[in-house]
């Protein structure tokens, strides 16, 4: 519902927060759609403000798998450079070589991963992917989390289309955002300790957590682009 929405909204937060404290740099990130026909308002008044705000801004569509990442995340950044820091900014080069999937997945798991499991978008069968994996998404019902083959019989939720599958870990959700098991195990431990009690809840949550997330590669990449003069003294 772009500005209509209250979760549409928050940018101007982000944007009282640029005026006032004046970052050198400030970085965005959003879905594709935000690019497309029907938001193109919104993202126009998005561009303009920071503008107004002095701020050059520079934005691009981003997929993680071309950055040896394997996730297929389609993803808009927008990076905006403060005026008086007269700094020209290009988006990281594609990176071709994409690791290998399985080793972010536990040790029962074997390929393809499937999903939209149960139909939908006019499709009759699962989607099936054997070198990258479908967006992580925040949606925990309906299929919408991948599912993966294993070896395992007693990790059998359901054979669909003859494929023996489960459901993908919150853990190998979070690894496919580029987190490490370290990283998840912080996260479950303190939602754990939260008031998020009992074991759905702390799942679902920690799914939406990696849903909502970022792809560490790509902010490395832009990281370095970005602060590269800095980088290149270290």
């Amino acid at each position: 519902m772009g500005f209509e929405d209250q979760r549409g909204i928050l940018f101007f937060d982000a944007l009282r927060i640029i005026k006032e404290k004046q970052p050198k740099y400030a970085i965005m990130e959003n879905v594709k759609g935000l690019t497309q026909k029907k938001f193109k308002n919104e993202f126009k008044t998005m561009l303009d403000e920071l503008e107004k705000a002095g701020y050059k801004n520079y934005w691009k569509v981003l997929n993680a798998l071309d950055y040896g990442f394997p996730q297929n995340r389609e993803r808009v950044f927008i990076v905006s450079i403060r005026k008086d820091i007269d700094q020209v900014f290009s988006f990281p080069n594609k990176n071709e070589i994409c690791n290998n999937l399985l080793d972010y997945l536990e040790e029962d798991a074997v390929l393809p991963i499937l999903h939209n499991i149960y139909g939908g978008f006019k499709e009759k069968e699962p989607r099936i992917f054997y070198h990258y994996s479908p967006t992580i998404r925040t949606a925990v019902g309906g299929g919408h989390i991948p599912s993966v083959c294993t070896k395992y019989e007693l990790r059998v939720e359901k054979e669909i289309f003859g494929y023996k599958i489960r459901t993908m870990t919150p853990k190998e959700c979070f690894l496919l955002m580029g987190f490490t098991e370290d990283d998840y195990n912080k996260a479950k431990e303190a939602i754990n300790n939260t008031y998020f009690k009992g074991k759905d809840k702390s799942r679902t949550r920690l799914y939406k957590l990696a849903g909502n997330s970022i792809v560490v590669k790509v902010c490395e990449e832009i990281f370095k682009q970005l602060l590269h003069t800095y980088i290149n003294k270290l």
